[in-house]
């Protein structure tokens, strides 16, 4: 249980700091939408955690088996992921690194 908790506290720690340098670079990294590819890769690590923690609490509670309980986790992380990878596929988009033709810039260098 204090494992669980100080990985918690860890979690929501480097989150919040994550949150903090993204507010302080937001303008900076403009042209590249920061915020959804801040998102995408924050959502597969928040839900697996807390997954990860409603497992724990249920194998504790004698609720769920912890064999039966990592199957159906791991299926629940398995499913997400292929939506995570869409999610990804659209915010790390390659067209925003494609040169115009006709021009030697691509939209990062334009002012």
């Amino acid at each position: 249980m204090w494992l669980g908790m100080i990985n918690n506290v860890s979690i929501s720690v480097s989150l919040y700091c994550l949150v903090l340098f993204y507010m302080a670079t937001e303008e900076r990294l403009a042209p590249f939408d920061p915020f959804y590819k801040f998102l995408t890769v924050k959502a597969i690590l928040f839900f697996s955690f807390w997954q990860a923690c409603l497992f724990q609490v249920l194998y504790v509670w004698d609720v769920i088996s912890p064999v039966k309980g990592s199957l159906v986790l791991n299926l629940i992380i398995a499913v997400e992921i292929v939506g995570a990878a869409v999610a990804q596929a659209i915010a790390f988009n390659y067209k925003d690194f494609i040169v115009e033709y006709g021009t030697n810039e691509n939209r990062f260098t334009k002012r």
